[in-house]
């Protein structure tokens, strides 16, 4: 069941005529803990332990020394503590049946450890599905500090805590996979993006674009286009043979331009060009347990 303010009663018994005979003040009473938040803390830290061990595996092959230990801390610092002071608050509510398909989610992902972009619209779309167990009470589009008090939707989706595209101001914001003829936004940071098979037809950050079809593997594209992704995200518009390819390096020599990485990033592009590693599925994590 999900944990309430409501669902949790304290009862203090007054009594008037006790008061009335005491002759003394009593010293102030610290404040009691509140028995919600204690609650969320120790089932979100529990989450966050089993979370980082699932991530050891991959973080030791792709980054060396990692602890699990040192992960969890810091999850749990950064994101539990935020989500049971808005639960406590009433801002938020805690769903705790969704751990465990959460964690398989994410255990899931671990498995695979270095993907390409079609892999990670996979993942986002099991993760996304999975993990909701702070459901926020704030509206779509309402300010906020913190993702935990932004609702989550149903399906592969999900309610984040981001700088408003036109403000710049945090509002709570749906992040999803788009479908054809959705208006999309320059893929760049937290945004929503266009499902696998399309691609956004905008070329600047501040413009809107749609999702239409991408050119397919081995068919021509404009090589003229600077950076052309009529290809689709996670494919390139051959320089040399004007053909859409899709990306395979996972770092190391041989980029002319940042979309033949599977990373996004080419250094030195150009015949001596080389893209930088692919960031794993338990990047986050790894850098938490370094």
């Amino acid at each position: 069941m999900p944990f309430r303010r409501t669902h949790i009663w304290l009862f203090v018994a007054m009594s008037g005529s006790a008061c009335a005979a005491e002759k003394e003040p009593r010293a102030a009473k610290a404040a009691e803990p509140n028995p919600v938040v204690q609650e969320v803390l120790e089932r979100c830290s529990d989450f966050a332990a089993r979370l980082c061990a699932s991530a050891a595996e991959c973080c030791e092959g792709s980054t060396g020394a990692f602890s699990a230990e040192r992960c969890a801390s810091s999850f749990v610092s950064e994101f539990c503590g935020s989500a049971s002071q808005a639960v406590g608050a009433g801002h938020a509510i805690y769903e705790p049946e969704a751990e465990e398909p959460c964690l398989a989610a994410w255990a899931r992902a671990h498995a695979t450890c270095v993907v390409d972009w079609n892999e990670i619209i996979s993942i986002r779309r099991d993760v996304w599905a999975a993990c909701k167990m702070v459901q926020g009470t704030y509206e779509l589009g309402q300010g906020c500090s913190t993702s935990s008090t932004c609702p989550q939707p149903e399906g592969p989706a999900t309610g984040r805590c981001l700088p408003d595209p036109t403000t710049r101001q945090p509002t709570c914001q749906v992040l999803e996979i788009l479908g054809e003829e959705a208006e999309c936004r320059f893929p760049n940071g937290d945004v929503s993006v266009c499902d696998v098979g399309l691609y956004c037809t905008t070329t600047e950050r501040d413009v809107l674009g749609t999702c239409a079809p991408a050119v397919p593997e081995g068919q021509a594209c404009d090589r003229d286009v600077p950076q052309n992704p009529e290809c689709g995200l996670g494919s390139y518009c051959g320089l040399g043979d004007g053909l859409c390819h899709r990306a395979e390096n996972f770092g190391g020599p041989g980029c002319a331009q940042g979309a033949e990485c599977v990373s996004f990033t080419c250094q030195a592009p150009g015949p001596t060009g080389t893209c930088t590693e692919a960031l794993t599925t338990a990047a986050d994590l790894c850098s938490r347990g370094a």
